[in-house]
This record gives C-alpha cells, structure tokens and sequence, in this order.
C-alpha cells in the first residue's frame, strides 16, 4: 500500500493557469517533508486544466468542477481525497520562498491545543501583508463600521476585526486566518467538519475558526515562516466586499444571531458611511461599490 504524504495541499484554481504553474513549481522546490497537492479546478477556462494533466508529476492530482463551485465546496472536494496527516489550504496565487510547510507542521506536532496555524503574508516587494484577525463581535463591527479601530490607542484596548499590516510583527494566537494559507491536522475535521459551502467565497475560514475555537482550539499566527502572497487572482475588490458584507450578515445568523438586526444596521450605516466619505475625496469607483454594498444588506 503507497504510504499516505505528510500534508496535502489543496488549492483550489480558477483561471489562474500561469498563477498555479508558479505556486506549484515553488512547492516542489521549497518543501522537504513528502507531500500531494490536489488541484481542485472550478471550471477554467484558461487551460488550467490542460496544464496539471500535462505534468509529469505523481504528487499532483487533478479535481475537475463542470461549474465554479467557489472556495469553501471546491476546498472540501480536494479536503475529502486528501491522504496527509496535515492539510493545507493554499492560494494559487502564492509562491513558497521557504519552506515554511514544515516550520507550522512542526509548530502544530508540539502544539496540539493549536488546531489552525498561518505563518506571514508578504507582498511581491517583500511588505507585509494582513493576515487574519478577532471575531466580529457587535464591539469590533461597531469600531470597523465607524473607521474607529483606524486609531491606534482604539485597537490596544479592542483588538480589531481586521488589523493593519504593521500589526504582524511577532508569533501570537488569532481568532481567525485568511485562507491564503491555512493548515490544521486531519484529524480536526472528525471534530470541526468542513468547511461551510454556504459561504461562496470570503469568511468561510473565518467561519471554520469560529467553530475551532468552540471546541477548544487555538489559531496560530506564526511570523517567522512566510510566503509570498499576490492577492485577488481570482476575484476583483467590487466582489470581494459585496461577499465580505453577505457572509459576515450569514455568519451572524449562524453563530450571533441575537445580533443579526444590529449587524445589518450597522453593515448598512457602515456602507452609508463610506459612501459619503469616498464622494466628498472623488473616488467615484469606491463609492459606487460601497453604494451596491448598502443596497444588498
């Protein structure tokens, strides 16, 4: 019997073809323990799938979706083959400059009250990157609705939903991480499930750490290790926001739902807000996004 990789990394692809011959060519290079990569294709139509066909590789298999089934089912297609003792969600828009595989494998054999574990996002130009944050409590949604957790002595006393860049400056436990990169054991998924195909694309990690976090599991950031993060190859910042302001609306109904008015009403004040401030600059282009986003909560 083939003996089971170490991890399996699954990354789920649509029209990335270029994106994903980087990434994948960066794992071969860079990871030291043995691992399988399963690409869940989501219907591409940029030859992506022509591509991972053409490889001479056994370590990599191929998931083909007639239809874009967005990230958290295609993530939980590949999850549901996957073989490895760890898994690792990753974007097709990473490379791996080290092999920080290892280093949160690792963190996660000498840690098992560590159930989820991220390392640093970093730009092309090697700054950093946001990755992750605290939940979204009716406090948090309040501070980021109303701009205020851009105020430094604001966020020392509530940490906030989404931290700037310059927060990720050391190891510390999160509430959640983005599904950029995003490891846990297999084992976790007996206790936590998968992740919830409600959510098309935006919070459903957040959604999975929640969960986590009920039974007693830790979220990790880990610093030290790092990849290289390009950002939205599948997604324009329009989309990204519109998702981010439904999902959080559906993450309330799920796990806060006493609060659910109130997150729609301040989601919409919020929305109003940026509205009226992103006229008076002359950013038409935000406005009109942030005007769509206040119509569909």
């Amino acid at each position: 019997m083939e003996k089971s990789p170490t991890v399996s990394i699954v990354i789920v692809n649509y029209n990335t073809k270029d994106l994903l011959k980087n990434c994948i060519e960066s794992i071969t290079q860079q990871i030291r323990v043995s691992f399988e990569i399963i690409v869940v294709d989501n219907a591409s139509t940029d030859g992506s799938v022509a591509f991972v066909k053409s490889l001479k590789n056994s370590a990599v298999r191929l998931i083909e979706s007639k239809e874009n089934t967005g990230f958290a089912k295609g993530n939980n297609l590949g999850l549901k083959k996957a073989r490895g003792a760890y898994l690792l969600l990753l974007n097709s828009d990473t490379v791996l400059t080290e092999d920080s595989v290892s280093a949160c494998i690792s963190y996660l054999k000498k840690n098992e009250e560590a159930g989820i574990v991220s390392c640093s996002l970093k730009n092309a130009d090697g700054s950093m990157q946001p990755t992750g944050g605290y939940f979204p409590n009716p406090a948090r949604l309040f501070l980021w609705m109303t701009f205020l957790d851009d105020v430094p002595l604001i966020n020392s006393i509530c940490k906030p939903f989404h931290p700037p860049a310059s927060y990720y400056t050391r190891d510390m436990p999160l509430d959640w991480v983005t599904g950029a990169f995003f490891m846990f054991p297999h084992k976790l998924l007996k206790t936590v499930g998968y992740l919830d195909e409600d959510y098309f694309m935006y919070v459903e990690e957040m959604d999975f750490c929640y969960r986590a976090r009920e039974k007693g599991y830790r979220v990790q950031y880990l610093h030290n290790s790092a990849i290289t993060h390009l950002g939205r190859a599948s997604s324009t910042n329009e989309f990204a926001i519109l998702s981010e302001y439904k999902n959080i609306m559906l993450f309330y109904r799920k796990h806060l739902s006493s609060f659910t008015q109130y997150c729609r009403v301040m989601l919409k004040f919020g929305a109003g807000l940026r509205v009226l401030v992103f006229g008076i600059l002359g950013k038409s282009a935000q406005r009109a996004i942030y005007a769509k986003a206040f119509k569909s909560i």
